[in-house]
């Protein structure tokens, strides 16, 4: 399990470093979503279904950030791939147990959204030296080798801050998984609470509020009944 373990850990690693440069380095459309990386996770794995199942709610959560001037939101696929492969190591099945480590994730979309915003600032310098370059007339110096050598220090951060982070996640679960997938196995949590909690994204985005008071009125109701259940 160990071997599989840091095999799958560095091809995570490789894929998250990689679809966060598509985040805002290199933007390709969609690729850089969620469903798209579940969708290619899939296609590698053989899971598609299982992956989907997990990668909707982390499409949805965020839906209502989106970047504007010098924020950054929460990077999703943090969270996301980090969930697959912790599914995948401890060959989890168990909608309850899936549910709680992506819950477990969730704090690593915020993290690395802060490290690309430390990036940016890291990113100054470069820019520092575009900017003298663009100063002092051709030479020696190519714009392409500073975005090239940006894009490097950024994906080599992200890809050794992941590791780290699975490594921790790991090492959590090991001590908690007892306890934690017990009790949300006793709830009754599964796919589609995650789901539900998620599309709380989907109506905040919409910025419509009397589909986020319908929302909020269902989400009481439904919390009621099951109260009284």
């Amino acid at each position: 399990m160990h071997q599989r373990a840091a095999l799958g850990n560095s091809r995570h690693e490789f894929f998250f470093a990689l679809f966060s440069l598509l985040r805002f380095s290199a933007s390709l459309g969609l690729i850089e979503r969620p469903i798209v990386q579940a969708l290619i996770f899939g296609a590698l794995t053989g899971e598609t279904t299982l992956a989907l199942q997990i990668a909707i709610f982390f499409e949805l959560f965020w839906l209502d950030l989106f970047p504007a001037g010098t924020y950054l939101p929460p990077n999703a696929a943090a969270s996301n791939l980090a969930s697959l492969f912790l599914v995948r190591v401890s060959a989890l099945h168990d909608p309850g147990q899936i549910a709680a480590v992506m819950l477990l994730t969730l704090p690593l979309a915020r993290i690395f959204g802060k490290l690309e915003t430390s990036q940016r600032v890291l990113a100054n310098s470069f820019y520092n030296r575009l900017l003298k370059w663009s100063r002092q007339g051709p030479g020696k110096m190519r714009p392409g080798r500073l975005i090239l050598e940006s894009m490097t220090v950024q994906f080599a951060l992200n890809a050794i801050g992941f590791a780290l982070a699975l490594g921790a996640l790991l090492a959590l679960l090991s001590l908690v998984s007892g306890k934690l997938f017990a009790a949300f196995q006793g709830l009754g949590v599964g796919f589609a609470h995650m789901w539900i909690l998620g599309s709380l994204g989907a109506v905040l985005s919409l910025r419509y509020r009397p589909a986020q008071t319908t929302l909020a009125a269902g989400a009481a109701l439904l919390a009621l009944a099951a109260m009284f259940s």
